[in-house]
């Protein structure tokens, strides 16, 4: 226990110091853990997890008291600042968190440079009803709760979100049939949400996957500029029956996230 006029001994240093960080990690992957600084709870977690593997290493080599007050009374300036760092994270991701939406920033978008949906082979192309016709898929990455595959919206359109954090994966699917003819392409706007952030697009026929592209988006969301719109010849592939999937990956820490608006297979003009 702390005295008065004394430093903590380590019990006194470890559990808040681990606590906190545990806090400041849950905070990030929350429910309104989307603004840039409440990233800040998750580096400070790996740090309180040093404080954490410290006092397990303890207990399982079983160390006596005094040979472990010893070694933590050397450690206790580094495990002091530790803790007061992470305290700090803390404040700042309950501040950040209570100011922000699950509803992704609002940008200004240019009009679509694409065709409308009503030739389209996609169903729901527009994401107008969610993610109705499109299957999600996920490969986990370093993070609890991730990735996310939902509907947002940006400028008041709605937009598939692929959020990716960690080295996680998400992709949507849909099965199209194509016609003999005439020539079709595959189109769809773009935009991406920290960095980094690789959105592909890829097609699947006969068991095979073919990766049409794999790029960072140029566009980020918040800065009111148009989406990347791709383009792609499938005229090759006519007659065939596809599964057209959308897909983003990232090494970002957080928020990191693909933005899939407008997807079309309409005829070539």
């Amino acid at each position: 226990m702390m005295t008065p006029g004394r430093m903590p001994d380590w019990p006194d240093l470890i559990v808040p110091g681990f606590l906190l960080g545990l806090g400041a990690y849950l905070l990030e992957v929350g429910p309104h853990a989307d603004s840039i600084l409440s990233g800040v709870g998750e580096y400070f977690f790996f740090a309180s997890l040093i404080v954490g593997v410290i006092a397990v290493a303890l207990v399982l080599v079983q160390l006596p008291v005094a040979a472990a007050r010893s070694l933590m009374r050397r450690l206790r300036r580094t495990v002091a600042i530790l803790s007061a760092l992470l305290a700090v994270s803390v404040v700042i991701s309950v501040s950040c968190t209570l100011a922000v939406t699950r509803e992704a920033p609002r940008s200004a978008e240019s009009p679509s440079p694409v065709p409308s949906q009503g030739s389209n082979l996609l169903k729901n192309g527009d994401f107008s009803r969610g993610l109705s016709f499109w299957s999600a898929n996920s490969k986990p990455g370093i993070y609890i709760g991730f990735p996310r595959t939902e509907t947002r919206t940006i400028g008041a359109k709605p937009v598939a979100a692929l959020e990716v954090p960690g080295n996680s994966e998400a992709y949507l699917e849909q099965e199209v049939t194509m016609p003999a003819s005439p020539a079709y392409q595959l189109s769809v706007g773009v935009y991406r949400q920290g960095d980094p952030v690789v959105a592909y697009v890829a097609v699947a026929s006969g068991g095979k996957l073919t990766e049409l592209d794999r790029f960072t988006p140029s566009c980020s969301a918040d800065k009111g500029c148009a989406p990347d719109v791709k383009r792609y010849d499938l005229s090759a592939l006519a007659g065939l029956t596809l599964q057209v999937r959308l897909g983003a990956t990232s090494t970002g820490f957080s928020r990191t996230t693909a933005y899939f608006t407008n997807a079309l297979i309409i005829p070539l003009r």
